[in-house]
């Protein structure tokens, strides 16, 4: 008996994936649209401590950062302007060379 391809082994990992994220969406949008599933989950549901992903998700704050942002403060350096610094070489019209004149014409 031959082995399937690699290409046939990745193909059916992939929607095997795909089939365990679906149902796993499935499963969450389940329980989190029935008060009585998310009951028989868990027995302190209606605790206002109470904190899952069920009800995260039910609340629409499933996604949430990390950590809290913290400002940082501005050092004073980095609001005065940058000082000035005299141009080593004085400023040339590069466009027109003096060695080039114009056409005469004709």
């Amino acid at each position: 008996m031959a082995l399937p391809s690699v290409t046939a082994r990745r193909q059916a990992a992939r929607l095997f994936g795909v089939g365990l994220m679906l149902s796993l969406w499935l499963l969450l949008v389940g329980l989190a649209s029935s008060d009585a599933l998310h009951q028989l989950l868990h027995a302190d549901s209606h605790s206002p401590s109470h904190e899952c992903v069920v009800k995260s998700f039910a609340q629409g704050s499933f996604i949430k950062p990390a950590v809290l942002a913290v400002p940082l403060a501005v050092p004073n350096f980095l609001e005065q302007p940058a000082p000035v610094v005299p141009s080593l070489c004085s400023h040339i019209d590069w466009r027109l060379a003096p060695s080039r004149a114009p056409p005469l014409g004709s």
